[in-house]
């Protein structure tokens, strides 16, 4: 094939879905759209400066001139399926130990697939946007499944072990600095924004319009994944397992947020389940003192 064909717009589309396609028809095409976010990742420069992704392309249609129509085209939409499905399994399936080790499966897939996206240097606002709900999607899904096995007493197996271990090392780590860059971003275009101002006038903006990358969406991402930790050694406690060994502590962000961007309901809903789990775990022993006190 042409080399030039090869970076047009419309036939790398159609010919990556024509792949996701056919790959969804034979098996689990969780593993393609990874590949498909490395190859993306290696057209990107690296959100980290020191850092340089060596990779060996899996596809000659993903290149410099069309990885971004990919990624917006294509990948965001197949991940956003699957972040969907995931959440409905979730929310409406009682899970078998079968069914929790290939929900695991993919949701690592899921997890694996982002650590890839989030170290890219990302310039289009609503890419980074886009990437930024689903990927708090994903920490909810994997805090309401820790949360689950909380409450059942779930035995933890091999497979959420792997599953929590990539999910601090592959997902956490390079999403914190995807968040610091992208909050740098944000700083940078209301600093542009200013000059632009005080070039047309002298006077102040009375009124500082919000962002919703900075003052809505990255405290309601960094928020759900410090619930997904403080869930995770909730678990590691009540089963004796350390889990947060890959992760990066949240008190050593590089990073403030405003917690009054969280809704209210939001938080009070997560404290009052916590609360109602936590009467549900009192030990018999004290249920009888309880008993004894009021006779």
């Amino acid at each position: 094939m042409n080399l030039q064909r090869l970076k047009d717009h419309q036939l790398s589309k159609a010919l990556v879905r024509l792949l996701i396609k056919l790959s969804s028809k034979i098996s689990n095409h969780a593993p393609l759209l990874r590949k498909i976010a490395m190859d993306i990742h290696g057209q990107c420069e690296d959100v980290s400066e020191d850092t340089q992704f060596i990779h060996q392309p899996y596809f000659a249609i993903i290149n410099e001139k069309t990885h971004m129509v990919i990624l917006n085209n294509i990948l965001i939409v197949e991940l956003e399926r699957m972040i969907n499905s995931l959440e409905w399994i979730i929310q409406t399936q009682s899970l078998s130990q079968d069914q929790v080790t290939h929900f695991c499966g993919q949701v690592s897939y899921s997890v694996t697939t982002f650590g890839q996206i989030v170290q890219c240097r990302l310039k289009n606002r609503m890419t980074i946007i886009n990437i930024v709900k689903l990927i708090t999607k994903l920490y909810t899904i994997l805090d309401e499944f820790t949360r689950q096995m909380i409450k059942n007493k779930t035995p933890i197996r091999d497979e959420f072990e792997k599953l929590a271990s990539i999910s601090g090392s592959q997902l956490q780590q390079p999403c914190y600095g995807f968040v610091t860059y992208t909050m740098t971003l944000e700083l940078d275009d209301e600093e542009e924004t200013v000059k632009k101002k005080k070039k047309k006038t002298d006077k102040k903006d009375p009124k500082k319009k919000k962002s919703v990358l900075k003052d809505t969406l990255v405290p309601k991402l960094v928020y759900q994944m410090e619930q997904y930790e403080r869930s995770l050694l909730e678990l590691g406690k009540q089963q004796d397992k350390r889990l947060l060994e890959t992760f990066k502590m949240s008190a050593v962000r590089d990073f403030r947020f405003n917690l009054d961007s969280i809704p209210d309901e939001q938080r009070t809903l997560r404290t009052s389940q916590q609360e109602n789990q936590a009467e549900e775990e009192v030990p018999e022993d004290e249920e009888q003192v309880d008993e004894e006190e009021n006779e």
